[in-house]
């Protein structure tokens, strides 16, 4: 019978402690086409409310509309409801807090630009999506839309304040504020997050419902992500916390085969599934230690070792959708990892 192994902080530190090899790519002359807005800014230094909506839908043609009809639907409302809306005492002291939180915007901006200048090096696509930071109430953490010939990418920093802020008093019956998924509601995890949001939407989703095709495509995700933040450490990639990308550095060999014992691989059961798909506090079957997901970590592993063994870029990769031939081609070897 296998069992899952348990290291020692200052053993595993002595496992990890070679460092990466591979630099990456010099990207100083790559140029992209995009925009940053700091819309968020906006929403605070707002004035008179007519005025302010009615210059948001003329300035951002695309974001203004998606904004007040999705985000905060204000488009069939009243003037005083409206009113009432944005200037909710609560709504400004969120929008102050976030301002205040986000101070150093460039310092998210640059972070961005840099990350969308090594997609633009790695794909050959310069039009990456522009940038529309706000405040949405709680509503919107991200989302996705069309910004006239090219994508639009919203952040909602107040989904991003930090684990001090106590999001359960939000809504205490909504899972959306549980503790655990909160846990990520930081700064750190913005950008990930937000990049992640945005290749979700561009990768072909996978088809079957089979975990093996769902894990390796959100593996493709992890594997972009770690090429657009190579200065990132792995837990944030892969969004856990630091014990638990531990744990699965050591258990992979156990995480494989426990995927393989109980005929999972090839299983498309919600039931069974989710939990190793989805950010989860555990999974069934596995230890307490093992975060949820870890299938997702697996799909990872196994896309790495593809892109080593076959001759495809990144942009062959995003468009791929045959999950077995990746599989194969990657002759996967699960294995203790040092990183």
């Amino acid at each position: 019978m296998r069992v899952f192994l348990l290291i020692t902080l200052s053993s595993f530190l002595a496992f990890v402690s070679c460092n990466e090899t591979n630099k990456p790519p010099d990207i100083s002359n790559v140029k992209i086409d995009w925009q940053f807005v700091s819309f968020h800014l906006e929403q605070k230094n707002m004035l008179e409310v007519e005025l302010f909506i009615d210059k948001t839908l003329q300035k951002y043609p695309h974001f203004g509309p998606r904004f007040f009809f999705s985000v905060i639907p204000l488009s069939e409302a009243t003037i005083k409801e409206k009113e009432e809306t944005l200037r909710d005492v609560g709504f400004t002291a969120l929008v102050d807090t976030c301002a205040l939180i986000y101070r150093d915007i460039d310092l998210l901006e640059s972070k961005l630009e840099k990350a969308f200048r090594y997609y633009a090096y790695y794909t050959g696509d310069y039009y990456v999506p522009n940038v529309y930071t706000f405040v949405s109430g709680f509503a919107y953490q991200n989302f996705i839309f069309q910004d006239g010939i090219k994508d639009g990418l919203g952040i909602g920093l107040d989904m991003y304040m930090g684990t001090k802020f106590q999001y359960k008093a939000v809504d205490k019956k909504n899972p959306a504020f549980s503790e655990f998924l909160t846990q990520y509601f930081d700064k750190k995890y913005l950008v990930r997050k937000s990049l992640l949001s945005w290749l979700d939407d561009k990768i072909p989703a996978a088809q079957s419902g089979q975990l093996v095709e769902i894990m390796i495509r959100n593996g493709k995700i992890f594997f972009i992500l770690e090429k657009l933040l190579p200065n990132t450490s792995k837990d944030i990639i892969v969004e856990y916390q630091p014990k638990e990308y531990q744990w699965c550095l050591i258990n992979e060999p156990e995480l494989w085969t426990h995927l393989l014992k109980n005929d999972l691989l090839y299983s498309s059961q919600f039931s069974k599934i989710n939990k190793l798909i989805n950010p989860s506090p555990g999974a069934s079957g596995i230890p307490q230690e093992a975060p949820g997901g870890v299938a997702n970590y697996i799909g990872w592993r196994i896309v790495q070792d593809y892109m080593m063994r076959s001759n495809s870029n990144i942009a062959d990769l995003i468009e791929l959708t045959d999950y077995q031939k990746i599989l194969d081609k990657s002759k996967y070897r699960p294995r203790m990892r040092k990183r």
